[in-house]
């Protein structure tokens, strides 16, 4: 995660005039860090699946804010869940 793309991400599903964007048949959800105003990803899809796609990356992002390093975090992760089988 970058400098400038900490911090809670947040799911935008509709434009401006209230309705999903589309590009070839594909719906987009938007994903942005509101602090900054930083446009992060996109996710495509149906309306319901770009959305629940989106989400899903927000959760994961959001849960691992303000740990220091993240990718270390997830090996250890990684490692203490194998060990539990």
């Amino acid at each position: 995660m970058s400098k400038q793309t900490r911090g809670e991400w947040a799911v935008r599903t509709r434009s401006v005039h209230g309705t999903y964007c589309y590009e070839g048949g594909d719906a987009h959800a938007t994903i942005v860090s509101p602090s900054t105003g930083i446009f992060v990803a996109e996710a495509k899809g149906g309306p319901t699946t770009a959305e629940a796609n989106a989400a899903r990356i927000v959760a994961c992002v959001n849960a691992l804010d303000g740990i220091e390093d993240p990718a270390a975090f997830m090996e250890r992760a990684v490692v203490a869940m194998e060990r539990g089988r």
